[in-house]
């Protein structure tokens, strides 16, 4: 209640004023004192007896503003609190200093407690009357809000406290100023009271400066959030610690501190490190296991080709040779010998089937076109023979292909004859189609038909399809199977051109 005057005027006029005891208030002042929000009374710093109260004084105590007056200040607080309150009042006239605030209870008219909050000062009159102005504001809708707030903190110190990762509010001069029960738990000698510095009290031994890659640096350095893994000297030995670290800011925006949250992950490292380890064992078994199934291929390719031309060189020269014997031996018979002469045509037929299979075992084990004519031409005479052979309608499209490995171009061929085999025995289909592409960069081949389609899920795939996949898998290719039941199928097989060739 401040006016020019520092001494509150008391003279006799009463138009417009308040009048106790020669207390007299200016009426712009007694307007002022009556319509202000918060509850205010003026006291009698010797007797302490209310001499006036405003309207908010009145209503907090659910009565008249002039059955206020002439009572005990006292009066007005709750049962027990009125001889510790008196002795605030006591020491507050002896020093003459601010009193408060401070949260107590006071009673209204009709007995119910309401908290407050009480600020008091002593103030002196015209005529050296002491007083005390005694402010008083309702806590009652603040209480629930300041309880809410009590209970938010709580149940967030909680979350922080059990979310097992460890938690630290840095300063700028990278102080720690708080730690969650994980920080604890992991640095138990560290105390708050003295602001330790971060880099020295999480390092054993101690560091003179910050970790190179700390993140709290760089985050109170350009306020963005950082993270970096780091690895921490403890007393337990050397622990990997994964750290975020997020810029805290005030209302006005400046950078206050840092929270750190660390995340323990020394374990996982250790698990990582194993798991790349075995990884690494498994790539080298695997890498061994290609070769040596590429050994197989290459040595059970080789071993048809050796027999393939044996079997061309040797007992098919061989068939030919004794046919045309048998057949001069028939014309030396008498022709009066038909009996003799019909049985030797006999042998004849038999020795050209025996041949003609021969070839045909010829072609399977390598087919001659292969060798001299490269995998496109190979590949359309397949398609021929084996629609000549099967009744199927098989349309080939083909390319001419950069100069491929022997390994290449026989995988391949062998992947479409089994391709088409297997249209032929399972897939009732009545047309199929194959196509050989490069572009320079992937090699592509693919057969499809018009079949019945079949499951491709891995269970349910033979022997062939995985031989096939195998056969693509050494040439560091991938074999795509599409199919549906009664849709048909579509198989791809795509190698680097630079594993083909």
């Amino acid at each position: 209640m401040a006016s020019s005057d520092p001494k509150l005027d008391i003279r006799g006029d009463t138009e417009g004023r308040s009048e106790r005891d020669g207390l007299v208030l200016s009426s712009t002042l007694a307007s002022l004192f009556r319509a202000h929000p918060d509850a205010i009374a003026i006291i009698d710093a010797d007797s302490g007896e209310i001499l006036d109260a405003n309207v908010a004084f009145a209503k907090l105590l659910r009565c008249q503003r002039h059955e206020l007056t002439g009572q005990h200040y006292s009066r007005c607080y709750s049962p027990g609190r009125a001889n510790k309150h008196q002795g605030v009042f006591e020491e507050l006239i002896r020093t003459e200093l601010v009193a408060g605030p401070f949260e107590t209870e006071i009673t209204t008219k009709d007995g119910r407690s309401v908290p407050v909050e009480i600020r008091a000062e002593v103030t002196e009159a015209a005529g050296g009357k002491r007083l005390v102005a005694m402010l008083l504001r309702d806590l009652t809708e603040r209480r629930p809000a300041e309880e809410a707030l009590r209970a938010s903190e709580e149940r967030y110190r909680s979350l922080v406290d059990n979310i097992g990762l460890g938690v630290a509010l840095i300063s700028p001069q990278m102080q720690v100023l708080a730690m969650n029960r994980q920080m604890r738990t992991w640095y138990p000698d560290v105390g708050l009271a003295c602001r330790p510095v971060c880099y020295r009290s999480f390092n054993s031994p101690q560091r003179d400066e910050p970790c190179a890659q700390c993140p709290a640096c760089s985050a109170l350095q350009d306020g963005q959030v950082h993270e970096s893994v780091v690895e921490m000297a403890t007393q337990n030995g050397a622990r990997v610690h994964r750290i975020i670290a997020s810029p805290v800011r005030d209302r006005a925006g400046s950078i206050v501190a840092v929270t750190e949250m660390v995340e323990d992950i020394t374990e996982r490292r250790r698990t990582e490190d194993e798991r790349a380890g075995l990884l690494d064992e498994l790539r080298i078994a695997r890498e061994r296991t290609q070769r040596l199934a590429r050994r197989v291929v290459s040595a059970s390719e080789e071993e048809r080709k050796r027999l393939s031309r044996e079997l061309h060189d040797e007992a098919s020269q061989m068939l030919t040779v004794l046919s045309i014997q048998l057949d001069l031996l028939r014309q030396e018979l008498p022709l009066e010998n038909a009996a003799a002469q019909q049985h030797l045509r006999d042998m004849i037929d038999l020795t050209v089937e025996m041949g003609t299979q021969i070839v045909g075992v010829v072609r399977s084990l390598r087919p001659p076109a292969l060798d001299t004519l490269g995998l496109n031409a190979a590949l359309e005479e397949l398609c021929r023979e084996f629609a000549q052979r099967s009744g199927l309608t098989i349309r080939y499209q083909g390319a001419e292909t950069a100069s491929l490995t022997d390994m290449a171009s026989t995988s391949l061929y062998r992947v479409v004859q089994e391709a088409l085999t297997n249209v032929a025995k399972h897939a009732q289909a009545q047309h199929a189609e194959v196509r050989l592409a490069a572009d320079g960069r992937v090699l592509s081949l693919s057969v499809s038909d018009d079949g019945r389609g079949f499951d491709a899920a891995p269970s349910r795939t033979g022997l062939g399809l995985e031989g096939m996949r195998e056969r693509i898998d050494q040439l560091g290719g991938q074999l795509e199977i599409e199919t549906q039941p009664g849709k048909g199928t579509r198989l791809l097989a795509q190698i680097p051109c630079e594993e083909a060739s």
